[in-house]
C-alpha cells in the first residue's frame, strides 16, 4: 500500500475513533448533570428533604472518588474496549432504573451511573494512549473535553423543558438517546467483536506515525523518579481544578444573586457562561500547545484560571468576563492535563494507574467542594472567604500543572514513551 493511501486510511480510522469518543463523552457527564435543573421537581414528587436531593446530585462525584481505584482494576481486567462497552451498557441501565420508581430506585440508579462512569473515565486515556498517534493526542483530547462540556450544556438546557412536557422521569430517561448514540458510534469505530472482547487488540492500525501498541504486559514498564513526581503534581493539579470547577458550578448562581443582584432565573442562566466558555477553551488548547509548548500553554491557561475567582472577588459586576476566562481556562487546562497523563505514560498499564491516581484525588476534591464552600458561606455570612478558597485552589492547580511539565521534561520535552520519536 502506498504511503498516501496508508495516511488516508489512518486519518479515516482516527476520525471514527474521535466520533466514538466524542459521543462516549456525552454519556460520561450528561446523565448526572441532567438532575440539577429539575432537582426541585424530583424532591417535591418523592417528598424528599434538601439533603436527599443533594445526594442525587452529589452521589456520582462521590462514586468517582471512592470507586476510581476499583475502576482502574476493572479496566485492567476487561481491557479498554470492553470497559467502554460495559460503561455504555451500565449507564443505560442506571438511567432506566433511576427513572423507574421511588426513592430507592432513584438512588440505586444514580449509584449505578456513577460507578460505571468511573470505569469509563479511566478507560478513555488508555484508549487514547494505545490507539492515537502521538501528534494527534492533543487534538483528540481537546475534542473529548469539548464534548464533555457540550453534553453538560445540552442536558442542562433541555431537561427542564422536557420535564414540563412529560414529567421528570421521562425527562431523565430521555437521555438514553445519548447512550444509544454512544453504543452505535463506538461499535462503528472499533467493530462489533472487538467492542465486546476481553483484552481486545487495538481497533485498527493507526498508521505510520503512531507508536507501537501492545496489550498490558505482565511486566509493566519501570517508573522513573520523574514519573512518580509527575503523578503527585498532576494529582494536585486535577484536585485544584476540580475543586474550583465543581464548587463554582454549585454556587455561582448564589454568588451572582447576592453579589450582583440577579434574579434566581437570571443567575441560573448566567452561570452557564462557565460551561459555554469551556468548549472553545478545549478546542483552542492544542493550538496553544503547538505555538507555546506545553509549559507555556499551561502557564497561560492556569494564570487565567487564577484570574477568574480573583476578578469575581474584587469586581463582581464584571462577572461575565471573569467566568468566561475561568471557563475557557478550565476547558483548555483539562485538555492539556489529560494530554499530559497520556504523554508521560510509557504503556497502557502506566496510563491506567496515572489516570486512577489523578482522577481519584481530583474527584475527592470535587465531591468536597460544594459542601465546604457552603459551610464557609454559612459560617461567615459572606462570599469573601469562599472566593479566597477558590483562589487558593486555583493557585494550587496552576503551580502543580506547570511543575508537572517541568518535572516530566523541560518546557514540554517529555521523556519519549516506548516507540515514540525522541
Amino acid at each position: 500500500m502506498s504511503s498516501p493511501q496508508r495516511a488516508s486510511n489512518s486519518s479515516a480510522v482516527w476520525w471514527r475513533l474521535c466520533v466514538g469518543l466524542v459521543c462516549f463523552a456525552f454519556v460520561l457527564r450528561a446523565p448526572f448533570v441532567a438532575v440539577a435543573p429539575i432537582a426541585g421537581d424530583i424532591g417535591a414528587d418523592l417528598n424528599w428533604d434538601a439533603a436527599t436531593v443533594g445526594l442525587l446530585t452529589g452521589l456520582p462525584a462521590l462514586c468517582f472518588a471512592v470507586l476510581t481505584p476499583f475502576a482502574a482494576r476493572a479496566v485492567g481486567l476487561l481491557g479498554p474496549n470492553l470497559a467502554i462497552s460495559t460503561t455504555i451498557l451500565g449507564v443505560g441501565i442506571g438511567v432506566i432504573v433511576r427513572s423507574s420508581g421511588d426513592t430507592a430506585a432513584a438512588l440505586v440508579g444514580t449509584i449505578l451511573i456513577g460507578a460505571f462512569i468511573a470505569v469509563g473515565n479511566i478507560a478513555v486515556p488508555v484508549v487514547v494512549r494505545r490507539d492515537v498517534a502521538p501528534d494527534r493526542v492533543d487534538v483528540t483530547s481537546g475534542m473529548f473535553t469539548a464534548a464533555l462540556n457540550l453534553g453538560s450544556m445540552i442536558t442542562s438546557a433541555l431537561t427542564a423543558p422536557l420535564a414540563l412536557l412529560w414529567g421528570w422521569r421521562v425527562a431523565l430517561a430521555f437521555w438514553c438517546v445519548l447512550v444509544v448514540l454512544a453504543a452505535v458510534t463506538w461499535i462503528l469505530a472499533v467493530g462489533l467483536r472487538p467492542a465486546f472482547r476481553r483484552r481486545a487488540v487495538r481497533f485498527a492500525s493507526p498508521g505510520p506515525n503512531a507508536c507501537p501498541r501492545t496489550n498490558a504486559s505482565p511486566r509493566p514498564a519501570s517508573r522513573g523518579w520523574w514519573w512518580h513526581r509527575t503523578a503527585v503534581t498532576l494529582a494536585l493539579a486535577f484536585a485544584g481544578q476540580s475543586f474550583v470547577y465543581f464548587g463554582l458550578t454549585a454556587w455561582l448562581p448564589a454568588i451572582l444573586r447576592e453579589e450582583v443582584g440577579m434574579t434566581p432565573i437570571g443567575a441560573g442562566a448566567a452561570a452557564g457562561v462557565l460551561q459555554i466558555a469551556a468548549v472553545p477553551g478545549a478546542l483552542v488548547a492544542p493550538w496553544l500547545q503547538r505555538r507555546l509548548g506545553m509549559f507555556g500553554a499551561l502557564l497561560a491557561l492556569e494564570a487565567l484560571y487564577v484570574i477568574g475567582p480573583v476578578g469575581l472577588l474584587v469586581a463582581s459586576e464584571s462577572w461575565a468576563v471573569w467566568m468566561s476566562l475561568s471557563g475557557f481556562a478550565q476547558g483548555g487546562g483539562y485538555t492539556l492535563l489529560f494530554t499530559l497523563v497520556v504523554r508521560v505514560s510509557r504503556d497502557e498499564d502506566q496510563v491506567r494507574v496515572l489516570a486512577a491516581v489523578t482522577q481519584g484525588i481530583g474527584y475527592v476534591a470535587a465531591a468536597s467542594a460544594p459542601s465546604l464552600i457552603g459551610a464557609l458561606w454559612s459560617t461567615s455570612g459572606a462570599w469573601t472567604a469562599p472566593l479566597v478558597v477558590f483562589i487558593g485552589a486555583a493557585v494550587v492547580c496552576a503551580v502543580s500543572a506547570v511543575l508537572s511539565v517541568a518535572i516530566a521534561g523541560e518546557h514540554g520535552r517529555f521523556p519519549p514513551a516506548r516507540g515514540h520519536p525522541a
